[in-house]
């Protein structure tokens, strides 16, 4: 689903920016809550079948809250990347790969335990 939600956030982001000439920063202050609605969606029906005991509204604002502490983890993660001393890790790209690395593992083991739990 962390695929699917990172394309539909690239894709928004880029219809916002390109198209409709919005600055990049607006664009992912809409981005952002569509893709974290899409993979909320997408979880409670597919991957957290048995989530789904708890209302809809109550469950989206705990996964609102997880993403956004997963998003608080990834530029955490970013930001040191980009400040280690390694070439290899100076580049913003790898170091944003690295950051969404390890906020996957940490939204996924909150949304289990908080969001989805039975």
């Amino acid at each position: 689903m962390g695929t699917i939600g990172f394309l539909v956030d690239a894709g928004v982001l880029a219809l916002l920016t390109e198209l409709a000439q919005v600055s990049p920063y607006w664009a992912r202050a809409v981005s952002f809550p569509i893709a974290l609605t899409a993979t909320w969606y997408m979880h409670r029906r597919w991957t957290f079948a048995t989530g789904r005991a708890k209302t809809a509204g109550r469950q989206y604002s705990i996964y609102s809250a997880v993403q956004i502490a997963g998003a608080a983890v990834n530029f955490a993660v970013y930001a040191l990347a980009l400040q280690a001393e390694h070439p290899f890790l100076a580049h913003p790209v790898i170091a944003l790969a690295i950051g969404s690395l390890v906020a996957m593992f940490v939204t996924f083991a909150l949304s289990r335990r908080f969001a989805f739990s039975a």
